[in-house]
């Protein structure tokens, strides 16, 4: 009944409404007829295997239909091919609109944007589609605003019209800056990243998403460890790393995403190192990432607290890094805090990222990612 209900509504291919609709009446005619006759049925083994199959097959079948009419095309099947950790392709033959633009549309947009349910008369399938636009004209326009697509998706999350839809997966904050940087260049379809000046932001963007370097492992002979770390707050679900993080010896780099990285925004990183033994030190350094067009900016402020136990901590040192000014292209950054030597059971390392991004940033007034991999202590 809740599928009749939203069939009525726009957008849904009418063929595919079809046959969910009568595979969805087959479900209910085999269920029906199998209590009708279930007495017989357990009589003979083959007949309930028969029925079991059939009913499973017309089940499958009706599900699979209402996914992807719901939620696109191959929604209940997604699981079973291996998952994409993203792009690699060679800058040099890299298609900004292929390699970078369509590869979002197609996770974040044509679940609703398809030929089988076309959200606002909008398919998303194909390039002629995407110029065409839908109901409510086209999706972009190089003038200041950007255009329909743009408002859509910086709308409040509860907005009715905000692209994604609630409950959908959302855009993050690097997906936003392409799709934002792409339009801004003129929307091209065949333009190479190659083509790009190398400070245009969509290049440094492209060579973060499309072929990011490989993991660099450094052995250090000095510092100490930590026995034991605790977080007040966890990093944020999507970035909060794989394994001892703070002290694996392995230096992260620009693909933020690797689970190599812990991510903070709404709250600060305040990680609790506990040490069986005192230890004498004087220094700390937090190897961070800075990817401006990702919203990844330097801390707001660094500090490091220190005590023989939890409940008495001393404030050793506090550092407010330099902001930057521009958009630059990537790199790692060690913040050095370094002070008189003081014997310890416990250090406190404080990291606050910037509550609101300037004017020049085009995430203005928003919430800066604060992102630290490696902490060395000597």
């Amino acid at each position: 009944m809740m599928g009749l209900f939203l069939s009525q509504e726009e957008g849904y291919n009418v063929y595919a409404i079809a046959w969910h609709k009568w595979t969805d009446v087959a479900v209910s005619v085999v269920a029906v007829l199998w209590y009708a006759f279930r007495e017989k049925l357990r009589a003979t083994r083959q007949l309930t295997i028969t029925t079991s199959v059939v009913s499973l097959v017309a089940i499958i079948l009706a599900g699979h239909q209402g996914a992807n009419i719901t939620h696109g095309e191959g929604f209940l099947t997604a699981p079973l091919h291996p998952k994409n950790e993203g792009n690699v392709v060679p800058i040099a033959d890299a298609v900004v609109f292929k390699d970078l633009v369509k590869p979002i549309l197609e996770k974040k947009c044509m679940g609703c944007h398809n030929s089988k349910k076309a959200k606002g008369e909008l398919v998303m399938e194909t390039e002629e589609l995407l110029v065409k636009g839908g109901k409510n004209g086209k999706l972009w326009d190089v003038a200041a605003d950007l255009g329909l697509m743009m408002q859509r998706i910086h709308l409040p999350l509860e907005d009715k019209k905000h692209m994604s839809p609630i409950g959908k997966p959302q855009l993050s904050d690097e997906e936003k800056s392409i799709l934002k940087y792409w339009i801004k260049g003129g929307a091209s379809f065949t333009k190479k990243v190659s083509e790009l000046a190398d400070a245009d932001t969509l290049k440094i963007l492209a060579l973060n998403v499309l072929k990011p370097s490989e993991m660099e492992t450094y052995t250090f002979k000095a510092g100490f460890v930590a026995d034991s770390v605790r977080f007040a707050q966890a990093p944020n679900p999507q970035y909060s790393g794989k394994g001892k993080i703070l002290f694996d010896g392995k230096m992260g780099n620009s693909n933020f995403k690797s689970g190599k990285w812990l991510g903070f925004k709404e709250n600060p990183m305040e990680a609790y190192l506990y040490f069986n033994q005192l230890i004498t030190v004087s220094k700390v350094i937090f190897n961070t990432l800075i990817l401006i067009p990702s919203y990844i900016m330097p801390a707001y402020e660094l500090q490091v607290w220190g005590s023989s136990n939890a409940s008495n901590l001393t404030l050793l040192k506090t550092l407010s890094p330099t902001q930057p000014t521009k958009i630059e292209s990537f790199r790692t950054k060690g913040y050095e805090l370094s002070f008189n030597p003081k014997q310890v059971n416990v250090l406190k390392l404080v990291g606050k990222s910037v509550q609101k991004l300037l004017l020049w940033h085009p995430g203005k007034g928003e919430k800066a990612w604060f992102f630290v991999d490696e902490v060395f202590l000597n």
